[in-house]
């Protein structure tokens, strides 16, 4: 995997384009690569089912699982942080959909094991 590629996958779910990101996670090379695009967090600490979950991102989210991504992953301090905050760490896709009241998403997520 070059370093290009989980920023590619966090621009493509942030824009909301589910086409680029299956394009993406069908790209990825090698074993595991396209698990290893899901487990990348962006700087916030925030893996792409998280940021697709917050935005209301069904389309995208739906994908995401159907390459396996992780609903019960937790979110991960920012990165550079000194020490852990209490605040969004460790919270699912699933707190993500709830906090943004996007309940068919939080549904989904639900019965997807989150």
């Amino acid at each position: 995997m070059d370093a290009t590629s989980s920023p590619r996958l966090a621009d493509a779910v942030l824009d909301g384009d589910a086409a680029a990101c299956a394009a993406i996670l069908g790209a990825a090379a090698g074993p595991g690569a396209a698990a290893t695009l899901l487990a990348a967090p962006d700087r916030r600490g925030l893996l792409p089912l998280h940021v697709a979950a917050g935005r209301g991102l069904t389309a995208v989210a739906q994908l995401l699982l159907e390459h396996r991504a992780d609903p019960a992953a937790p979110s991960l301090p920012a990165a550079g942080a000194r020490r852990v905050s209490e605040d969004g760490v460790g919270q699912t896709a699933a707190h993500f959909a709830a906090a943004g009241g996007h309940t068919r998403l939080l549904a989904a997520l639900l019965e997807a094991g989150a």
